[in-house]
Parts: C-alpha cells; structure tokens; sequence
C-alpha cells in the first residue's frame, strides 16, 4: 500500500467531516475548512500514488463534494431509522492528530470507526503451503462469529496470538470481516468513503497477518462469506438473516465495483468464465439493481454455476469408485423401466439385441411419454413408502436459491422470490446438469494450456438433447451388461466356425481345397440387426455375423481346430493347408510354441522348419510395426547389415525398442561370426550352428552365448554388454551382469519397466547383499 498513513487519515476526515456536516449545531465554517483539508489531502495522496495502482484510490474530488449532500441525507436517515445506535459520532472520532502522527497512530483511529464480525477463514493455499492472500475469491469462511465489534478491539483480543476466541460464542477466529449496518446511515457513509481507499483491503490483510495491500481481499471474503451463509444447511436464525443482509448491503456499498471486468463481460456479451468462483458472481449481482432483467439474467447463470458445482462436489472427481456412486445414483433417479418399459426382461443375446444397443436416434424416438416428469418427481419429491430420498443436492440446491433471491431480490408484502422467478426451468435444468455432471461437457477452453491464465478462454459447447443425454448416460450405465452381451455373441460366433471348420477340412483333400473351404466360410444367424456391415463388406476368410457382432477364425485358432479333430487322422495335405496355408494373413510362425501344432506335425520335418523359421512380412506398401514389409525382411539374428538398420529406422524412427533390437542384432550377428570361425570345419560346427538357428531371436544373446562356449568349451569375449563400464547399457542391449554371467532380461518387464527402473533394482540388490553399515558417524 502507498503511504497508507495520508490514506488513513484521509478516511478519518471523510468521517469527521460527515459527523460535522450533519450536526447542525456545527458552524458552516469549520465544515467548509474541513472540505478544503480533505482536498488538499486527496491531492497530495493522488500526487503520490504510482499510475498502476491509482485506481484502487477510486473516490475522486467530485465525490468529495458531493459528500455535503451525501452526509445531510444520512444525518436525516439516521435520525428517522436509528437515532442514538450510529458508531459515527464526535466522541468516536474524536480530534484530529498531531502533525508528527505516524501511519500506525492513525490505523489505530481508523479501526475504531470500522465495524465486523470475527470469523474462522481458511484461504487457499500456493504452490509452497502458504496461505494465498491474492486468491480471496475462493476463500472458505468455516465460521462468522456473533460478535459485533470494532477492528480495533478485534485487534486487541488478537494480541501476538494467531487466532483468538469470541466473547460470546467461545469460538476461536482467525479473521475479521468489516461490514456496515444497513440502518446505519452515517457508519454506511463512512463505509463507503473507505471502499473507495484502500483502507479496508489494508486493515482486512493487517487482521489476518498479511503484508502489504492486496486488492479485493475484503470484497473476496465478504462475497464468500455470504455464499458460504446462504448455503448453510440448518435453517437461518433472525441474526443471521441480520449478518446476511448486513454481508449483501457491505458489497453494495464498495465504491468501485470489485469484479470489474466480470461485470463488464456480463454486460456486453451475457456470459462468465466458468473457471471464476461464484463467490465473484454472486458479488457482481447482489451490486446489480434488485428485479432489473440484467439482474435476473446474471442470478441465473449463478444458479446454474452453483447447481454444477454442488453436483460436481458431491458425486466427486473422476474415479472407479466415484463413477460407480453416480451410476448407482442414476439408476434410482433415472431408472431404466421409466424411460424404456420392456427394457429390464431378460434377452437371448445371440438372436437379438437389446435396446440401449439400437442407434441412438432409435432409442430417443422409443422413450416413454413423460419421462421427463417422472424423473423430476424423483428427484425432487423421492418416491413415497420406499428408501427412495428426494436427491440431496437438489433439495439443497432449492433451499439455498430461494435465500440468495431473498436477500438480492427483497419484495414488500408479496411474499420471497422463488427460483422459478428468475430460473423457470430450473428443475430440467439440474437434471441436465446431473446428465453432464462435469464442466468440460458444458465449455470448451481455448488458448494455450501451458500459457497464463488470463490468455484462456471458454466456449460454450452446444449441449445434446435431454433425451440424447438420458440414452448416452443409460448406456453408460449398462456397459458391463452390454459388454457380456457381446462377448457371448462373440464366443457364440468363434464357437460356430470351429465347428464348420472341423468339419469342412476333414472332407478337403488337398491343401488348395483346406484353403479355398475356410476362405469362403461366411456364417451368418437370422435376428433383429443393427448396425451391422452389408453382406458385402465381410472380410475374406472364415467369418460368422451373430446379431450385430462379427467374429472370424485366423492362424491361432488352428490348435483349437485340431483339438476338435480328435484322433482323426489328418492328411498331410490337409495338415499343410491348415498349418501353412494362405487362408489367413497371420503367418504361420505364430503357432511354433503351440505344443498342438508341434505334436501334430512331428512327421514332417519341413513343416516344422516353416515354423522356426523367420516370419515373414507380405506388405507390398507401408510397413508393419516393426518396420518391415516385402522389400525389407527380417533375416534373422545373425543377419545385420548397416543398410538393413538404416532403412529399418527410417521406417520406424520413434521406437526405442526397434533400435535396441538392431543393436543387439548386431552383437548376436558378432557373436555368431566369432562362434564359426572357432569351431571352423570340426563336428561342433553343426551343433553351434543348430543352437544359433534355433529360436531365431537376438535377445537370447546371453543365454545362447552361453550354450555356443558350452560347445566350445571356451569363452567368446568382446560381444556383450558391460554394466560397470557402460550405465546405460539397458537402453540398448537389455542386459545385466551379475556374477560375471549374463542374465537375460523379458521383453515385456523391459516395456513395463524403463531401464532406470532395472539399474535401480540392481543397485538396490547389491546394496542388500553387502554387510550393514553403521549408522553411527
């Protein structure tokens, strides 16, 4: 605050002023040479103040002025209304200071004339823990004490302490909230004189232990104060419908409208940021002129802020057990008998469908007259004689509306504003709101995410239709039952072309035959469809439509095939069409470590030296996700070249895995070269050869290094990965030392767990196994 002293003594004289103005036994001349005092000083205090913060000292020369009718009117308004209770008067404030006064000789002058209420306040918190004065908005206040006293004599009770306890309800405040009484005329006056400073924000921090001025501090607790008052579930003692009326007439009051710029895109655009607190809403509009339809349309976008935020408190962020609430909390207000009758029996997933899994434009026009009404009744009324409660927030949420529009809405005579009044369909409006649950369904925020916040924007989204929104929430609610359905069409399909597939490869008699039977094999099952493809988008190959889901046979479900089989001898013809046959697109080296398979085609060696072998890929554009396709094969471990590597990265630049594969290829390619050129022409040759073409895979560079110097009976050095030397080496070549042999690391603990991860684990290891250390320095 800048030079909060002449600041603190302009209040001082504003309020003598006013007193002296409106006592007629006082002479003209000393009112007049006060009002030229109180000019003089605003300009010495407007001369002062840095451009910046200038508008914070918002009571200018012609409000000074006009303070001579302002302070007559009062004086009239005081001596109808409340003739001896106003706290403005000679005695408070008393002589002016001498010259030499210091800033905290006048804080002490100026808390005796401003009058509140102690309160318990818990502010949001920054980035490091600490309190966040600048966030007063989004202030909680747990407590509003009873008490009416000064500033000041809060600030005795305080003390050196941090909090201290009210006279009257033994509660222990940590805060103080200024406010001025409505039937005090001239304490208003003042009041408002303070606004226009910043005195009151400047006192408020002082209360609360804060530092510096900090702008809208005290009309952030003010307005929560009120929201948090008018939200109470107990009903409203008369005192605090008298703090309440007290908390809406303080912010009418202030000077300079607290939430300028809201205000300003309230009027010209009809619209507020989502992302303000309703505390600040809620102060735009109580500053509004009561029954005004700019008032009217401002409460309700504040009813429908403050409906979307109870629902969001109470159904909770986004989680398992959260979702599980809100759907549970669905069915009962929503249930689904309500809005499609005949919905809830029982049906044969294979021959039919159910209806949430018709289209949705389907399922709109099959609603139930009336459901609208149905549901609003539970949720306002519940259900009579049964342990169906009308929806908690919705009673609350009527409660508090109906408290708020007294206050900023009073009538004389004609009885409280309803909801209805400003929010005609409030009802289907909280059960939309019910249906969204969560902001993002209603805006959508523009600007950059990582840029300030005063960059972003919001959009409203355009909302689906009621009904739309009750079929999408429905079926989000059956998807568990929905999800069973189809997996039972889906095993009902499989099961369906095993057993025609059985069946037809055992009167195939060549492998050209295997492979022309189970291309055409197309299975369809009579019933209601929907949303199901044309005959002629099915896909070549053994395919079955059971309802709406498509199921198909490919290479790994030959074992199931031979299974069914039995003991039935099999032709080789056959067997080769089924195993290696082009009836599909997997290859068939998918099935080499199926025991089935393998047992199937013992007799015939060549079948299984196509299962070892390497896959290959038959993609004659693109590539695969390994970066392979017709032109650029894998060729096996022992198979790197540079220009195989380079041309393989291009395909697939953003894959680690991909690259550490290549690397290893290329030590397994080393290894393999060393291994031949030491067995040279002897007989270990063809076992050393044997071990290095058997499972065809680089990352059993360790384990099949090991069976080559088995063979070799010697060590093959120069081909593995240093752990000690090179601490990055799991990034490359997956592998670790341990007890100078190397240990193989999985492919999926290597996806599952980054290379950090591992030679954290190794660390740990070894720190485990060596002896304790002393604790003790």
């Amino acid at each position: 605050m800048s030079e909060p002293a002449d600041q603190l003594e302009f209040v001082w004289q504003a309020a003598r002023y006013i007193v002296l103005r409106g006592n007629p036994t006082i002479p003209t001349e000393t009112t007049d040479a006060d009002l030229a005092s109180l000019l003089a000083l605003h300009e010495r205090i407007t001369s002062k103040l840095k451009p910046e913060v200038r508008g914070h000292f918002s009571y200018g020369e012609a409000d000074i002025e006009h303070l001579a009718e302002l302070a007559a009117s009062a004086r009239l308004a005081s001596a109808v209304e409340s003739p001896t209770t106003s706290v403005i008067s000679l005695e408070t404030v008393g002589d002016a200071l001498a010259d030499d006064a210091d800033w905290e000789d006048w804080l002490a002058t100026v808390m005796r004339i401003l009058m509140g209420f102690p309160m318990k306040l818990q502010l949001p918190l920054d980035r490091n823990g600490a309190p966040d004065f600048a966030d007063a908005w989004s202030a909680v206040s747990l407590a509003l004490g009873c008490d009416k006293m000064s500033s000041a004599d809060f600030l005795r009770m305080l003390g050196d302490n941090p909090t201290a306890v009210g006279p009257t309800d033994r509660e222990e405040h940590n805060a103080f909230l200024l406010t001025a009484e409505p039937k005090d005329s001239l304490a208003s006056l003042v009041f408002k004189v303070a606004s226009g400073t910043q005195v009151l924000n400047y006192i408020t921090g002082i209360l609360m232990g804060a530092k510096g001025f900090l702008p809208n501090l005290h009309s952030g607790i003010t307005s929560s104060s009120l929201v948090r008052l008018v939200h109470s579930e107990s009903a409203l003692t008369e005192f605090q419908w008298g703090q309440a009326e007290q908390l809406v007439h303080t912010l009418r009051l202030i000077h300079r409208c607290p939430a300028k710029s809201l205000a300003q895109k309230l009027k010209h655009e009809g619209l507020a940021n989502p992302a303000d607190p309703l505390s600040k809403l809620v102060a735009v509009a109580a500053r509004l002129a009561p029954g005004t339809d700019q008032q009217k349309s401002v409460l309700q976008l504040v009813l429908q802020k403050w409906v979307a935020i109870m629902l969001q408190k109470h159904y909770g962020k986004q989680t398992l057990e959260n979702d599980e609430k809100y759907i549970n909390s669905l069915m009962q207000y929503i249930p689904l008998e309500a809005l499609l009758p005949g919905s809830e029996r029982e049906i044969q997933p294979t021959s039919e469908l159910h209806v949430l899994e018709l289209e949705e434009q389907v399922i709109v026009k099959k609603l139930a007259t009336g459901w609208e009404e149905a549901c609003l009744q539970r949720l306002h009324h519940g259900v009579p004689g049964s342990d169906i409660p009308p929806h908690r927030v919705m009673a609350r949420f009527e409660q508090a509306a109906n408290r708020l529009l007294r206050l900023l809405m009073p009538t004389e005579g004609a009885g409280a504003v309803e909801v209805s009044t400003v929010w005609p369909q409030w009802q289907v409006g909280v059960l939309q709101a019910i249906l969204l649950r969560y902001r993002g369904a209603r805006y959508k925020c523009l600007g950059p995410v990582d840029g300030p916040l005063s960059e972003l924007g919001w959009e409203r989204v355009e909302v689906p239709s009621l009904g739309a929104l009750v079929v999408e929430r429905m079926q989000q609610a059956a998807a568990k039952k929905l999800q069973s359905y189809r997996q039972t069409r889906l095993a009902h399909a499989t099961e369906c072309l095993l057993s025609a597939a059985a069946a037809a490869v055992v009167s195939a008699g060549s492998e050209d035959g295997v492979v022309e039977v189970l291309q055409g094999m197309h299975i369809e099952t009579s019933g209601v469809h929907a949303r199901q493809t044309r005959p002629g988008q099915l896909p070549i190959g053994p395919v079955a439509r059971v309802v709406d889901v498509v199921g198909r046979l490919d290479r790994s479900n030959v074992p199931h095939i031979l299974e069914r089989l039995g003991d039935k001898p099999l032709k080789q013809e056959v067997l080769r069409g089924l195993v290696l046959g082009g009836w599909t697109t997997v290859p068939p080296q998918a099935l080499r470590s199926s025991s089935v398979v393998w047992n199937a085609c013992t007799a015939y060696p060549d079948m299984l030296d196509v299962l070892m072998s390497a896959s290959k890929c038959a993609r004659t554009s693109g590539c695969n996700r390994h970066g392979h396709s017709a032109e650029l094969n894998y060729p096996g471990p022992c198979g790197w070249r540079l220009e195989y590597q380079e041309q393989r990265l291009v395909n697939v630049p953003l894959k680690p895995l991909v690259k550490a594969y290549l690397t290893q290829m290329q030590r397994f390619t080393e290894m393999s070269k060393r291994a031949q050129s030491m067995c040279g022409v002897t007989e270990k040759a063809d076992e050393v050869e044997a071990v290095l073409r058997e499972y065809q895979d680089a990352n059993r560079l360790g384990h099949d290094q090991g069976r080559v110097e088995a063979i070799l009976s010697c060590e093959i050095v120069g081909c593995g990965v240093d752990v000690e030397a090179n601490p990055h080496a799991y990034s490359d070549g997956r592998f670790c030392k341990e007890a100078t042999r190397f240990v193989r690391i999985s492919l999926w603990e290597y996806e599952a767990h980054p290379p950090d991860a591992f030679t954290k684990a190794a660390d740990s290891r070894n720190r485990r196994s060596a002896p304790r250390a002393s604790k003790r320095r």
